[in-house]
């Protein structure tokens, strides 16, 4: 973009972020599910893409669990994202159809967090393969398997205003030109 914007970032219950939302507190949520239809807020939900979901772990550590993988996360150590997010559902479902019981180790809302502690060797964690060179470097973790049937989808929430503001309109652009 050519103007000058400041982007302030943060990260809060969904449920909170959508009333902001509608009381114009904030222009955009980028969330892991569309806007739910049942809340009454209005405003558009702007699919982004998706990718497929991956399993990555500390380097000592991934090429045991790349042997005979997705059997290989039984009892496994693992850091999984909060029990409310879309990708977190998604796993229970899957582990519970493979009858896969990893040792869940920690249950995190903030994924940087989540990736900290696997790069000490805490666990696998799961996340989107389209990031895989970004995780495998930025936290020295290598990938050890991909669930095809799994994905991680991506939305930009914004609310409905007579003018968007023309950096909302311009992450949306980047994020689907980016998948």
């Amino acid at each position: 973009m050519n103007e000058r914007i400041k982007l302030i970032c943060f990260e809060s219950k969904l449920t909170l972020l959508f009333s902001d939302l509608a009381l114009h507190k904030i222009d955009m949520i980028l969330s892991d599910r569309p806007l739910p239809s049942d809340l009454g807020i209005k405003g558009y939900s702007h699919y982004l893409g998706e990718s497929p979901l991956a399993f990555f772990a500390a380097k000592k550590d991934a090429h045991a669990l790349q042997n005979e993988f997705p059997k290989s996360l039984q009892g496994a150590p693992m850091l999984l994202p909060s029990k409310e997010s879309m990708m977190r559902i998604a796993l229970d479902r899957w582990f519970a159809s493979q009858k896969i019981q990893p040792h869940v180790k920690g249950e995190f809302d903030d994924t940087a967090l989540m990736k900290a502690f696997a790069q000490q060797g805490l666990g696998t964690f799961p996340g989107p393969e389209v990031i895989t060179q970004e995780v495998e470097l930025q936290h020295q973790t290598l990938k050890i398997g991909v669930v095809n049937e799994l994905t991680c989808r991506y939305y930009a929430i914004s609310g409905q205003r007579k003018h968007t503001h023309p950096a909302v309109s311009a992450i949306s652009e980047f994020a689907q030109k980016s998948f």
